[in-house]
């Protein structure tokens, strides 16, 4: 247990972790273990809202300017996106496509850019177009980007091209922001590769542009993947694979700068289930993985 970071904080374990790009800035390596795939976006949410409340703390706390700086608390989602149904999560929901608008009233308001309208690179010109505006303007008021990584899911099983996400992270990294992965849905091989974010141009194969005939040399190529074309996020959401749907757990898994941020100061991260990491679900999420 890593108590800096609080309770049930601990250093990533599994086998299927360990790849020699781990070593990377972005390697994820604490794991903040939950009760469900959506609790694991609340607690990715709070992690990335808590770190940038701890960091802003910090430093007006040794500035002779006493005004208080604007505060990271907003997320941009893409639209036809789904995070879950709690309620930070909802908020991050495609607010008129989705399920939860009922609530639009009442939740937090984000930005949300279109999504991409196909698989390949240029059908997702007009939403790196939209996060770098965003980013441009408001970057000051942004705590993370939020999205699904190569496919929505219940979005309409909508997939986007793997090069997006580096462009995405590339924009966060120029513009001081986090990048969060939800791969609820797409972790654990669910995409072909281990997790989304790890596909390259080679691995990655959209439905419409399949050809059987490259079948056998596609496959050498997924073989051959490079540790190089990993695109890591700050934080990744992970759940349903993650227990085989046996059990219900979830897991948010960041990195040390998001950690450290958070307890070198003395704090802990806020959150704190009953049942999270319970010996029963972590068995069978140990047997699953």
């Amino acid at each position: 247990v890593n108590n800096d970071f609080g309770a049930q904080g601990t250093e990533s374990s599994f086998d299927g972790f360990e790849v020699e790009k781990m070593q990377h800035d972005y390697v994820l390596n604490k794991v903040f273990l939950s009760d469900s795939g959506s609790i694991s976006v609340e607690v990715a949410m709070k992690m990335a809202l808590q770190y940038w409340f701890t960091l802003q703390n910090d430093q007006s706390s040794h500035s002779n300017n006493r005004t208080n700086p604007t505060r990271k608390t907003k997320f941009i989602s893409l639209r036809n996106g789904y995070h879950g149904d709690t309620f930070g999560a909802m908020s991050v929901c495609d607010p008129v496509n989705g399920m939860h608008s009922m609530f639009a009233g009442v939740l937090a308001q984000q930005f949300f850019v279109d999504s991409p309208n196909g698989p390949h690179l240029n059908d997702a010109a007009a939403t790196l177009a939209q996060i770098e505006d965003i980013l441009k303007d408001r970057s000051h008021e942004v705590a993370a980007v939020i999205l699904e990584p190569i496919v929505q899911g219940a979005g309409g099983m909508k997939f986007y091209h793997p090069s997006v996400l580096k462009r995405v992270r590339k924009l966060c990294d120029d513009h001081d922001v986090l990048l969060i992965f939800d791969e609820i849905a797409t972790g654990f091989g669910r995409t072909g590769s281990l997790f989304a974010g790890w596909h390259d141009e080679e691995s990655y194969r959209p439905w419409s542009s399949l050809d059987e005939s490259q079948d056998e040399v596609n496959s050498s190529k997924r073989d051959c993947q490079s540790a190089n074309s990993i695109v890591y996020p700050d934080i990744l959401c992970l759940g349903k694979a993650l227990t085989g749907g046996y059990m219900t757990m979830g897991a948010t898994v960041t990195n040390k700068r998001i950690s450290n941020g958070i307890s070198d100061t003395g704090g802990v991260f806020m959150h704190g289930p009953t049942f999270m990491a319970n010996p029963l679900a972590c068995s069978v999420a140990l047997a699953s993985v």
